[in-house]
């Protein structure tokens, strides 16, 4: 069975720490190898 995993791209999305109240960030849900590879793909 495969786990989800979400990103802004950059970090996990629970470890995203808001700084305003509508500020926003993007968000990448998927299967972990997914968001694995989109992440590696945003950190080149």
């Amino acid at each position: 069975m495969n786990s989800i995993a979400a990103s802004d791209g950059r970090t996990p999305i629970l470890d995203v720490l808001p700084s305003g109240l509508h500020e926003r960030t993007p968000l990448f849900v998927g299967s972990k190898r997914n968001v694995a590879e989109l992440v590696s793909f945003t950190n080149r």
